[in-house]
């Protein structure tokens, strides 16, 4: 395991096995996330987690990505690649 830089430029040309992008809304764009994707383009079975928080940018890649998620889980969309988990805080009704 090796950290990388969130600098797209410095991940493109690897070819992980396993992935994780942490707090995805704090991306300015898709860049890592799409250079971690390609570069496992040669791995069938190769793993690629986004990992955040719901942040307040109603406009980032992280949104439009939980927007297509959203999609997969209301039937819009079929997707049978990508595993959708996405965790809210609710309030108990009083």
């Amino acid at each position: 395991m090796r950290p990388l830089a969130a600098k797209s430029s410095t991940i493109e040309g690897t070819n992980p096995s396993l992935a994780i992008v942490d707090e995805y809304h704090l991306h300015p764009d898709n860049s890592v996330y799409s250079a971690l994707e390609l570069g496992q383009g040669a791995r069938p079975e190769g793993l690629l987690f986004a990992i955040t928080t719901a942040g307040s940018n109603t406009i980032s890649a992280c949104k439009q990505h939980y927007d297509y998620c959203c999609q997969i889980l209301e039937g819009n969309e079929q997707n049978d690649s990508i595993f959708i988990m996405i965790l809210n805080w609710t309030k108990k009704a009083k």
